[in-house]
């Protein structure tokens, strides 16, 4: 971050339970954060009410799931790949999206 005004705004946190606490103490005004963890994240200490979900699209970009080469093998990969495309295909994906995340 070049321009020192910006940076003087930011303020960093180890982790979103860190930025949950911060927004209910009135040291920030908001965070960036992925959809799924923070409503989980939520909901598991309590918050719902409490903090405001704000959904931005800030890219369009596709979303990979990454594992470990070290320690899952390809046939893993294979196997969850044909899961979550039966999932999908099942409606029970948008079922489980629709669940814990709206």
């Amino acid at each position: 971050m070049k321009n020192p005004n910006f940076v003087k705004q930011i303020e960093e946190a180890s982790d979103d339970l860190s930025n949950y606490h911060k927004l209910l103490t009135n040291k920030i005004d908001g965070f960036l954060s992925d959809q799924t963890g923070t409503v989980i994240d939520i909901r598991k200490e309590g918050l719902e009410g409490k903090i405001d979900i704000y959904h931005i699209d800030i890219t369009s970009e596709d979303i990979f799931f990454m594992f470990s080469r070290k320690s899952v093998k390809p046939d893993m990969v294979g196997t969850f790949n044909t899961g979550l495309k039966a999932l999908k295909a099942s409606g029970r994906y948008e079922e489980i999206i629709n669940k814990f995340l709206k």
